[in-house]
């Protein structure tokens, strides 16, 4: 689950997804690994799932 990769409960993940909640650059940066996307791409901000870059790994 997404809440156990970034150290929140479901409850708090629903409600960031919902937005009701915020979080942090570290959490956004936990979850865009999760995915394999860039941030901007999670926040909206563009279509390019990879921002540029082109291979993730986990220590990144």
């Amino acid at each position: 689950m997404l809440g156990d990769t970034i150290g929140m409960s479901s409850n708090n993940v629903s409600e960031m997804e919902g937005g009701k909640k915020t979080t942090t650059s570290e959490k956004i940066a936990k979850i865009c690994r999760h995915y394999h996307v860039s941030a901007d791409y999670l926040l909206g901000l563009s279509d390019d799932m990879q921002g540029g870059i082109y291979s993730w790994t986990d220590e990144e």
